[in-house]
């Protein structure tokens, strides 16, 4: 018995030191195996891989496929499904990232689905901040809520921080009003202020602040908002923020 264990054990360890070695020479089967060491700790996990495979076909299909489709396999367990599928949903979820990613968003036609398709759905009110490059590309996301269903509030500090770490050219501000009235409240013009105020202090251009609902989304930039809270900020006559690129065009 202790032989078959030491076997075991010494296959385990040669499965990983060839995928730390050379991850892209494993195939599909040895891939599912060494991953399903993690959840599965004492039972050969190689015939369940083959098997696995077998049943959906492709990895594609094993990551995809729901969680009581996957306990139908002899062997695989609530534990070992759930496992395999939540991986599944976080490949998905950086494919879906990575193609976002591309998306020109130097006009607030170029965003405007992009934001609604964000906050649907939801039913309190949150904050999304996108840092941009240069090239008006999205660098990453920042989500902002909290408690209150109604009240969100961005901590200066952590945008500062995001600043200092991703080092954006621009910045879109949107949250969501889930009253279903996307007209600016005097908070929202407050907020936009003190975005663009810690904006300025580090060089960064605050390209629009967009409130949606459902389908229905307004735009700072597009209705002349943003150029009034600019103006009443001292800091418009010290930093010059004005950027050709963001359009109102179609």
């Amino acid at each position: 018995m202790d032989d078959i264990k030491n076997v075991h054990v010494g296959h385990r360890e040669r499965m990983i030191n060839k995928f730390v070695s050379n991850p892209d020479a494993m195939a599909d089967h040895e891939l599912l195996e060494v991953l399903l060491f993690a959840c599965i700790p004492r039972k050969d996990t190689n015939a369940l891989a083959h098997r696995v495979l077998r049943t959906f076909g492709s990895l594609e299909k094993v990551f995809n496929a729901d969680v009581k489709d996957l306990m139908k396999v002899d062997g695989i367990g609530k534990k070992a499904a759930t496992y395999i599928k939540v991986n599944g949903l976080i490949v998905n979820r950086i494919k879906n990232a990575k193609k976002q990613e591309n998306i020109n968003m130097s006009s607030f036609y170029k965003i405007k689905d992009l934001v609604v398709e964000e906050f649907m759905g939801l039913k309190e009110e949150q904050f999304i901040v996108y840092l941009l490059d240069k090239r008006f590309k999205r660098i990453t996301t920042l989500t902002y809520k909290n408690d209150k269903p109604d009240s969100v509030f961005i901590e200066p500090s952590e945008l500062v921080s995001a600043f200092a770490i991703h080092k954006p050219s621009h910045l879109i501000l949107a949250h969501n009003h889930p009253s279903g009235n996307v007209s600016p409240s005097k908070a929202d013009d407050l907020n936009t202020g003190r975005i663009f105020v810690i904006c300025s202090l580090h060089n960064v251009t605050l390209l629009d602040h967009v409130i949606v609902f459902e389908h229905k989304a307004y735009s700072y930039y597009q209705e002349s908002r943003l150029d009034k809270i600019k103006k009443t900020s001292d800091f418009d006559a010290i930093f010059s923020n004005n950027v050709k690129g963001y359009l109102m065009e179609e």
